[in-house]
């Protein structure tokens, strides 16, 4: 029976007996009195350490807990007698032959702190493969050139390589045996070279024409880096004019082309916007209130535009060419034409305005012809613009405009027969005026037997006024009559009320009965 004891190496708690501890802390001790004169002698102490915390974990299992003798000698064979290295000129002295290989593992492949310019991936590579670093640089410089794959693969490794931290990870990077000897080595090595760049430093600096010297280094390094930032920004501030002077111009021309009378054919988006298909001349005769309103519209928009537009291009010209400052005198000719516009551009909007300040409307009822079992189907006419859709006065169709404003509902009716109510809705500069626009709009609908066909549209002549002209349909079914709707009927049914709450696009295609409650569902699964 032997007695164990706990023994701490770095910071791994091991269990001992006690021939093995005496062994292991008589084999330390004769570690630091052999480093006693080297300045980096605790970190050699505590390297081994941590090289024999390494190699006990490796004799460890779930059936072995404790270190014995067997298993420190072991270890001190790999990491080598110390009288084995007191005299480099001497042969190992232990029977187990203590300067062989102890990197039990082979190389192992890390970054190499020592040898990096950016993150020691290509150092540790060299270090592993025995070449030379710029190998590897000049592999990765060329593959980052290859959509940048090697600045991919570079981050990766950085990533996934750990740095070589210890003397002993440093020493199987590059494949050399990992004993105490070698330890003490490497870490005299950075102890030495660490000091050497100190001092020559010091030494430098104390100098003054090498303080000098180290000034103008400095100075030139961040006169280069202003000199990059500098140049960047000017060449996206360049970018940006460019990009002001274009937008201007096309903005100039666009404007001036619908000036006279061309559309705003210069805009990218001119095509897709349904505006395209107008005739904006057309359009503005119907909308203003003459033909030298459209005028002066007109010329207040382009000096209340152009003028911020010009400014913007002459912005951009000095962002590119440096040119000065705008002129006094232009700038304050500028200023008042724009003035001057905007005075033109309010004055005629408030006329304008005020022709739009009543409302009216104007009613027709129409009796549907219908017995009373009958049921009435309803059908959306499209067959004039082909399910097109269409946006508010902007199809021109032989010399009348179309809207869509269109809406329809059904309600309950009193009487024997269904009726149909159309109202015209308008706005004028006063209430006369206003029902004398709703006049003006047509709407038309079709029945043929039980039958109804709606259009979804309704015209203007091209010479009339559009003052927010609409439709309001109102179709009044009397309880017990039935109606069923078709599901293009779905673009102008609008809120329709029934006793299940539906929306109206799930009304579709269903029969409805109007009954004292209003409209229910004769056909509909779990309404």
């Amino acid at each position: 029976m032997n007695k164990t004891v706990n023994c701490n190496l770095a910071g791994i708690v091991f269990h001992m007996d006690e021939d093995a501890f005496a062994k292991l802390n008589a084999y330390i001790n004769t570690i630091r009195k052999y480093f006693e004169g080297s300045e980096g002698r605790d970190e050699i102490i505590a390297d081994i350490e941590a090289r024999f915390a390494e190699l006990f974990q490796e004799k460890l299992s779930k059936t072995k807990e404790v270190i014995g003798l067997k298993e420190v000698e072991e270890v001190i064979a790999i990491m080598g007698e110390p009288e084995a290295y007191l005299d480099e000129a001497e042969e190992p002295m232990n029977s187990s032959g203590s300067s062989q290989s102890t990197n039990k593992g082979g190389k192992r492949i890390f970054r190499n702190p020592d040898d990096s310019v950016i993150g020691g991936v290509c150092g540790g590579l060299a270090a592993y493969f025995g070449v030379d670093p710029l190998i590897f640089r000049l592999a990765f410089l060329i593959l980052f050139f290859g959509f940048g794959t090697g600045l991919i693969l570079y981050i990766l490794l950085w990533i996934v390589i750990p740095e070589a931290k210890t003397a002993a990870e440093k020493l199987q990077m590059r494949g050399e045996p990992v004993n105490a000897s070698n330890i003490g080595k490497v870490i005299n090595e950075e102890f030495q070279s660490v000091k050497s760049k100190v001092s020559d430093s010091a030494q430098k600096f104390g100098n003054k024409e090498n303080r000098e010297e180290i000034k103008h280094g400095i100075e030139k390094v961040f006169d280069g880096i202003w000199q990059i930032i500098t140049f960047i920004f000017k060449f996206i501030f360049k970018i940006i004019g460019a990009a002001l002077i274009i937008l201007g111009v096309v903005i100039t021309l666009s404007l001036l082309s619908s000036f006279f009378g061309f559309g705003f054919a210069f805009l990218p988006f001119y095509d897709a916007h349904p505006m395209a298909a107008a005739d904006l001349e057309v359009l503005a005769q119907s909308f203003f209130l003459n033909e030298r309103q459209i005028t002066w519209i007109f010329i207040g928009l382009a000096g209340f535009a152009l003028v911020p537009i010009l400014h913007l291009i002459y912005f951009g010209l000095q962002l590119i060419f440096k040119t000065q400052s705008m002129p006094r005198a232009l700038s304050i000719g500028l200023g008042s034409i724009w003035f001057i516009s905007l005075l033109i551009l309010a004055g005629n909007l408030i006329a304008l305005a005020s022709d739009f300040r009543s409302y009216a409307s104007y009613t027709q009822e129409i009796e549907i012809q219908s017995d009373s079992a009958s049921t009435l189907f309803l059908d959306l006419d499209e067959s004039l613009f082909d399910e097109e859709e269409y946006e508010l006065f902007y199809e021109e169709y032989e010399n009348l405009l179309v809207s869509n404003q269109v809406e329809l509902d059904v309600k309950k009716g009193f009487g024997n027969y269904p009726m149909l109510r159309v109202k015209h809705k308008a706005r004028g500069r006063s209430r006369l005026a206003a029902r004398a626009n709703a006049k003006t709009l047509n709407y038309t609908f079709t029945q043929t037997d039980s039958l109804l066909t709606f259009n979804d549209y309704f015209t203007l002549d091209a010479k009339d006024k559009w003052r927010f002209q609409e439709v309001e349909l109102d179709l009044l079914i009397p309880v017990g009559h039935e109606v069923v709707l078709h599901d293009e009927m779905v673009k102008i049914i609008y809120d329709i009320d029934n006793v299940h709450n539906m929306w109206d696009h799930d009304m579709v295609n269903h029969r409805w009965k109007m009954t004292d409650e209003g409209l229910r569902c004769m056909d509909c699964i779990n309404p």
